[in-house]
C-alpha cells in the first residue's frame, strides 16, 4: 500500500536552533498517531510541519507518492484538518466559527449540514443552545470541543490534534476520546500526553531533541 503521508528526513531549522532532525515516517490511511515525547522535544513543530506552516531546512513531504510543492499545496492542505491546544480567538458566535471554513475561498463549496453540526454537539456533550453564544465567552475546554466539532463537520481526511484534551474535565476527556472511536475512517495524528488514548490503541511515535526515537 502506498502512503498516504510520507515525510523523509524532514529538518527544521528556527532561531538558530535545530527543531527537528531527520524525521522520516510513513502515515497510511486509517492511521491513529499520537506523538509522545517530552515538553520541547518537537511534537507540535512537526504538526506545524505537516500543515507546511514551517519552513523545511531539508527533506521532502509525499502525498499519494507525490512530492507536495508550490504546484500542489493547496490541494495538499484541502486533506486536513487542526485543531490546536489553545484554540484561537474569534469575534461572532460558535456557529459563526463552526462555518467560519466555508467563508474561504476554496471552501466555498464545502455545505455543513445542521444535522451533522447537532450530531456532534451529541458526542461532545455540548447544548445546542451554545450555537448562539459568543464564541469568546466559553471556557477553554467548550473551545476545544468546538473545534473538534468543527472538524468533524468538514469531514477532511487526516486530522491533526494538539493536545485537544489538555483542558477537558475527566468526564469530557474520556467523552472525546470515546467518540473519536467513531472517525477511524479518517487518519488521525494527535500530540497528547493523556493516557486515555491508549484505549484507542494507537501507533506510538516518540520524539527525543527533535528525532524520532521509536515508532
Amino acid at each position: 500500500m502506498t502512503p498516504f503521508l510520507s515525510i523523509q528526513n524532514l529538518g527544521v531549522h528556527k532561531a538558530g536552533q535545530q527543531i527537528l532532525s531527520d524525521i522520516s515516517l510513513d502515515i497510511d490511511p486509517g492511521d491513529l498517531i499520537v506523538l509522545q515525547g517530552p515538553s520541547g522535544s518537537g511534537k507540535t513543530t512537526f504538526l506545524r510541519s505537516l500543515l507546511l506552516f514551517e519552513v523545511f531546512s531539508k527533506g521532502n513531504l509525499f502525498w499519494k507518492n507525490t512530492l507536495v510543492d508550490h504546484h500542489n499545496f493547496r490541494e495538499y492542505r484541502d486533506q486536513l484538518a487542526f485543531a490546536a491546544q489553545k484554540p484561537p480567538a474569534f469575534e461572532g458566535t460558535v456557529e459563526e466559527f463552526i462555518r467560519l471554513p466555508t467563508t474561504f475561498g476554496r471552501n466555498r463549496h464545502v455545505r455543513i449540514r445542521a444535522e451533522s453540526i447537532e450530531e456532534a454537539f451529541g458526542r461532545f456533550n455540548l447544548p445546542l443552545k451554545t450555537l448562539s453564544q459568543s464564541y469568546g465567552s466559553l471556557s477553554g475546554g467548550e473551545q476545544q470541543r468546538i473545534a473538534l466539532v468543527q472538524i468533524i463537520v468538514l469531514d477532511r481526511p487526516v486530522w491533526l490534534l494538539d493536545e485537544i484534551t489538555s483542558n477537558l474535565d475527566e468526564t469530557n476527556a474520556s467523552r472525546v476520546i470515546e467518540a473519536l472511536t467513531q472517525y477511524r475512517n479518517k487518519t488521525l495524528i494527535a500530540v497528547t500526553h493523556d493516557s486515555r488514548w491508549n484505549r484507542l490503541n494507537p501507533r506510538f511515535v516518540n520524539l527525543q531533541n527533535g528525532r524520532i526515537v521509536s515508532a
